[in-house]
């Protein structure tokens, strides 16, 4: 479960009424709340946290390599490897909501060849039509649950 809030700049559109579409594929997004907030800003306190620690999965310590913003990278050569990083809480400010945004950059190279298909352009076309790719995306998640490929989801 997560929630996501985009900020869409609705400066530029001169009507009264806003009408958004969302279109997912199959099982792709279930979606149970959209809203708009309409309300003022208000100030935000901004703090920047560096990490206090940041190892891998063997223990080795990587915080001084991550801290500074440089080209170098650290890397995760093998499928499971991870890192964690520990940060210490920011401060709790009375009537103030605290949010925590993780920003990070990386890039990745594949470990493991992916198979390669060509592309079927007749059913490409069916996407072009309306919930073109949510019906593909239903089929092929039908035939991979024939297939014991996936599961079906856990009903609330």
């Amino acid at each position: 479960m997560r929630r996501d809030v985009l900020m869409i700049n609705l400066s530029a559109i001169p009507a009264e009424t806003v009408r958004f579409k969302l279109t997912t594929g199959f099982l792709f997004w279930e979606i149970d709340r959209v809203g708009m907030d309409f309300s003022t800003d208000l100030p935000v306190l901004h703090q920047a946290l560096k990490p206090l620690r940041v190892v891998d999965q063997k223990g080795n310590d990587f915080t001084n390599s991550v801290l500074a913003d440089d080209p170098m990278y650290l890397t995760l050569d093998q499928t499971g490897d991870a890192v964690t990083a520990v940060f210490m809480t920011p401060k709790q400010h009375d009537g103030l909501v605290r949010t925590v945004f993780l920003h990070g950059k990386s890039y990745y190279d594949l470990l493991r060849e992916t198979p390669q298909y060509k592309p079927d352009p007749e059913a490409l076309a069916h996407f072009d039509e309306l919930y073109g790719f949510a019906v593909f995306s239903r089929q092929q998640w039908y035939r991979a649950l024939k297939e014991n490929k996936v599961q079906k989801p856990e009903q609330n």
